[in-house]
């Protein structure tokens, strides 16, 4: 089987599904846009407007257990739209962005063309990498590696 059994829809004895034990899932967003910014605002993140944002970023938890407002964003590529420049960005958050937020990362009216996509990956997919070389001494790890299913906007 392909599928998490336990969200298939398949009927099986209960005898053979007793034996898997159920995943949680977590809910994440996917969200696809252009701009016309070359990198985040510097302001979003209080750096001075001089200062140059990387175009990858990876976030954690803070000590507080305060959540970030994303988990991930990296610029993917550079495309020509309307004769104008604008950077293919992709960000992973636990909640919808909201247009402000987006407003606040890029810039002002800089967000050309936006798609969200919930999705549900399993969250082992995430825990299972909790000793690997993405993390470090601090216990900080980084899992952006996780390639979700691409969409078409409609």
């Amino acid at each position: 089987m392909a599928a998490p059994i336990h969200t298939s829809h398949v009927s099986l004895p209960e005898s053979l599904t007793v034996q898997v034990p159920e995943r949680p899932y977590e809910t994440i967003f996917t969200t696809v846009l252009t701009t016309n910014a070359s990198h985040p605002d510097p302001a979003y993140f209080g750096l001075k407007p001089t200062e140059t944002v990387p175009r990858t970023i990876l976030t954690t938890i803070g000590k507080g257990g305060e959540g970030p407002e994303f988990l991930s964003l990296k610029y993917y590529s550079v495309i020509q739209r309307g004769g104008q420049e604008e950077y293919v960005v992709k960000i992973l958050s636990e909640k919808k962005l909201p247009e402000e937020s987006l407003e606040r990362l890029f810039g002002p009216e800089s967000v050309k063309w936006v798609y969200i996509h919930e999705v549900r990956p399993p969250l082992f997919l995430f825990l299972s990498r909790a000793h690997d070389s993405n993390c470090t001494v601090e216990g900080t790890c980084t899992y952006a590696d996780y390639d979700f299913p691409s969409h078409q906007a409609r």
